[in-house]
């Protein structure tokens, strides 16, 4: 059998379209592929930058620790000098300082200190602040707070529970 002459142009015209297709669909699937691998590269290293910063902050969190930092030891320490038994103590609580800035006031959070502290009267906890203010003059008295441990007493001298909060104002560096 017998082909026009003009058959074997369009024969091989038809292959290498055939051709062309398979490759324009083969390179239309790797740039989806590669605009795929693009933007996952472009999503790890945006997670890696913020995994850095949150190392960086948390490392930053850790670094500001308090500067005594045996400050619930120290604080137990003027308490008993003051006269204040161990017994008296419910709590010591040191918070390290959050990053950041409180909100409202524009101002960083600073390291506080909270005591808790039952059956105690006024001339010893008059002496502990005094104590206190002379041993940790970095720490001030931000709060304080007196209950009396019995309303109905009668006894000569009342005692208070107290609920005292202290705050970081300055370090050994700064002035």
């Amino acid at each position: 059998m017998r082909h026009a002459p003009w058959t074997r142009p369009l024969l091989l015209l038809a292959v290498a379209a055939i051709a062309l297709g398979l490759q324009f669909a083969r390179y239309r699937s790797a740039r989806v592929e590669a605009i795929s691998a693009v933007t996952f590269a472009e999503q790890i290293a945006s997670d890696a930058r913020r995994l850095a910063q949150l190392r960086e902050r948390q490392a930053a969190k850790e670094s500001q620790a308090l500067p005594d930092s045996d400050i619930v030891s120290t604080a137990a320490t003027v308490l008993e000098k003051s006269g204040i038994p161990f017994s008296s103590v419910g709590s010591i609580t040191a918070d390290p300082a959050e990053s950041g800035v409180t909100p409202g006031t524009g101002s960083e959070e600073q390291p506080s200190l909270r005591l808790s502290l039952r059956r105690v009267t006024i001339p010893s906890l008059g002496t502990f602040l005094k104590r206190w203010s002379e041993s940790q003059a970095e720490w001030t008295m931000q709060s304080i707070r007196l209950t009396k441990s019995n309303p109905r007493t009668t006894e000569a001298v009342i005692s208070y529970a107290a609920e005292i909060q202290f705050v970081l104002t300055q370090t050994e560096g700064s002035e």
